[in-house]
């Protein structure tokens, strides 16, 4: 949807029983420019690819939960955080 290189952070839990995502995700952008145009284009989106009545909601995370850093610390410790990403 023309992001790309646009975030650096992106956790969407997924329910692999159905093998669909929970209904949310944390994205970081990696610019507040990015950020506008993001919350621009998918707040109250509704055009999913498959048959749902959800719309999308876009908030801005606590002042202590932004940026990638934080990101990485608050879900590090998550049971399906990719090999890649330092214990400590």
């Amino acid at each position: 949807e023309g992001f790309e290189g646009e975030f650096d952070f992106l956790y969407l839990p997924m329910d692999f029983s159905t093998g669909t995502n929970q209904g949310f995700a944390f994205v970081n952008l990696v610019s507040e420019l990015a950020a506008m145009r993001f919350r621009s284009r998918f707040h109250r989106f509704a055009g999913w690819s498959m048959r749902t009545t959800k719309v999308c909601n876009v908030a801005w995370a606590r002042d202590d939960q932004q940026g990638l850093v934080a990101n990485v610390r608050r879900f590090r410790n998550s049971s399906v955080m990719h090999h890649s990403v330092p214990a400590s």
